[in-house]
């Protein structure tokens, strides 16, 4: 028998209220509507790489029962996806600071 394992889909967030939410709290702060739409400009293109990060899929087939080798195996192969995975949002994460602080030291 075939198996699966299956994770419900993964939040979607609404870009266009995610926009109007940062220019708000821009204004707010008392930044230019040209300030503003520097930041959007730099900002927006990283949400958009944000979706790309975090809605990587991972798959397996399973087929039970398992031996100890396949089960091993299984293991390895999701690990190493996991892995991978970690890797990816680390790296945005990374890329994020690194302009946070290109950000911060300008100022």
């Amino acid at each position: 028998m075939d198996s699966g394992i299956r994770f419900e889909k993964p939040y979607r967030r609404c870009d266009a209220e995610l926009e109007q939410a940062l220019r708000e709290e821009l204004a707010k702060l008392g930044f230019s509507n040209g300030a503003v739409e520097s930041a959007l400009k730099v900002a927006l293109p990283l949400f958009d790489e944000s979706k790309a990060v975090v809605s990587m899929s991972v798959t397996a087939d399973i087929k039970i029962p398992l031996t100890e080798a396949q089960l091993k195996a299984l293991n390895a192969d999701l690990s190493a996806k996991l892995a991978d995975y970690q890797k990816s949002v680390s790296d945005f994460i990374s890329k994020i600071i690194v302009l946070l602080a290109i950000a911060h030291a300008r100022q």
